[in-house]
């Protein structure tokens, strides 16, 4: 019997994998994107942990996090009920490697 338990995931949805290609594939490296529309603070995290699984999965490097609508109530793209956003980036693999030891190293 093992000594640990086993935490079984949830499989992630192919629609982030093709979020994530399409940046891709446009070579929209280094350029923050929006996901916008989300309703609950707990959708808004949903969303940011599915983009960085899809980039993990694809062998990206990727920033995502999540914030309140700029304009609750009157977003312009995420309609009347829009209350966060997701922002994601997405980059080479092996620059942000480099990027986090230089930042590890304290040079910049």
């Amino acid at each position: 019997m093992p000594d640990r338990a086993r935490i079984i995931r949830e499989r992630n949805s192919a629609k982030w994998d093709d979020l994530v290609r399409d940046v891709l594939n446009r070579g929209a490296f280094g350029v923050e994107h929006d996901y916008f529309g989300i309703t609950s603070n707990e959708r808004a995290d949903k969303v940011r942990r599915c983009i960085r699984t899809a980039g993990g999965h694809l062998g990206v490097g990727r920033k995502v996090y999540w914030k309140d609508c700029p304009a609750p109530g009157k977003c312009a793209n995420g309609g009347p009920d829009c209350k966060f956003h997701v922002y994601y980036t997405i980059y080479n693999l092996d620059e942000a490697r480099d990027y986090k030891a230089k930042q590890g190293s304290g040079t910049r």
